[in-house]
């Protein structure tokens, strides 16, 4: 396990996000990250400082092994003096949302709005098709 810490990415409240990704339990590593809810993904973990608080967030689509190593994340960095909670995506309670400056833009909604978009945009393709073809084949003579 690898654990990246850069000093730059506190929030405006001290929180730090260590986001841990990987593909077995040796290659799983932790890299800090901007302390936002944007920063959050379904497929991977996540563990959140914020003072004596320490928030080990499993998304939703995490594999087994980051779900492992969070929880090791966890514990270095409870060693200073904190208490643990392990909390599952859809599960947060106001003070990881309040550490992280707010819940922000529910990135589902957000996917979901992109592919109504493309949706839309495929069936308006389809459409101007449809009507050059009838002028090509000389239907509107």
């Amino acid at each position: 396990m690898v654990l990246s810490v850069f000093a730059e990415t506190k929030s405006a409240s001290g929180a730090r996000l260590f986001h841990v990704k990987g593909t077995s339990t040796a290659a799983t590593k932790a890299t800090q990250v901007k302390a936002e809810a944007g920063s959050l993904n379904s497929s991977d973990c996540y563990v959140l400082a914020a003072g004596e608080s320490i928030y080990s967030w499993h998304g939703k689509h995490a594999s087994d092994d980051e779900v492992a190593t969070v929880g090791k994340v966890a514990a270095i960095l409870a060693r200073d003096g904190g208490e643990v909670a392990e909390v599952t995506e859809g599960e947060e309670d106001d003070g990881f949302w309040a550490a992280l400056g707010g819940k922000g833009v529910d990135q589902a909604k957000a996917v979901g709005c992109f592919s109504d978009l493309l949706l839309l945009l495929l069936l308006w393709w389809w459409w101007l098709l449809s009507v050059f073809s009838w002028f090509h084949a000389g239907r509107w003579h």
